[in-house]
């Protein structure tokens, strides 16, 4: 374990590689963590102090060990590829300050159930992507766009309720969810874009009257 009594700051990469790491207590007064700052590293859990208000970008990416992730209530956003190769992490509380998660930020991790607060407002290109045991996801209200392969990949994925406020599915959304059998589309959703659930297992889906633009094979 590794204690940083009274550290203020941790500059990006500090802990790369670290493979043998396993615990880090971080102090209270920490104000800022770095990018990279613990990727592929051998962390087993981690809480994320008060004065943090962003996880920045591959700070825990391919931390394969990491299990539990404590992530409190002025965590604002998650960045690009934050957790990204964290295959043992299989839940994680996303609090209701959260506003944005970035481009690949769970890419390929092994959470089993996502709910989205309906604070997030900002979800980047397969933020989700490649979680094979990801069973259940809880949309965010406050998201009007499902981006360019959000959930591709996710396999185990069974059902799907898309929230009133989204208006735009984009490209390969939900592609190569193959285990998913039901979607509930919202009145007020505009358009769908190109295989956005190519390779799904639906079967049949309502298209409310809002819909504008349907791509061929969405």
């Amino acid at each position: 374990e590794v204690a940083l009594n009274g550290v203020q700051r941790l500059g990006n990469s500090v802990f790369v590689g670290c493979t043998a790491l396993r615990s880090v207590e971080l102090p209270e007064a920490l104000s800022e963590i770095g990018t990279n700052v613990f990727q592929g590293s051998g962390l087993t859990e981690i809480d994320i102090p008060v004065g943090i208000t962003e996880v920045k970008k591959e700070t825990f990416k391919d931390c394969t060990a990491l299990t539990r992730v404590g992530l409190h209530g002025g965590v604002t956003a998650v960045e690009e590829s934050a957790f990204s190769g964290c295959t043992a992490l299989s839940e994680i509380a996303l609090p209701d300050s959260l506003v944005s998660i970035g481009q690949c930020a769970f890419d390929g991790c092994g959470l089993k159930r996502v709910e989205l607060p309906d604070s997030v407002k900002e979800l980047g290109v397969q933020a989700f992507g490649h979680c094979p045991a990801l069973e259940e996801v809880r949309l965010s209200a406050g998201a009007s766009v499902i981006p360019h392969s959000c959930f591709d990949g996710c396999g185990a994925l069974s059902e799907l309720i898309i929230p009133e406020g989204v208006t735009k599915i984009e490209v390969n959304a939900f592609q190569n969810a193959s285990s998913l059998k039901y979607v509930e589309l919202p009145d007020g959703l505009k358009t769908l874009e190109l295989n956005c659930f190519y390779n799904s297992g639906i079967s049949a889906v309502f298209i409310p009257d809002s819909l504008e633009t349907f791509d061929r094979q969405a």
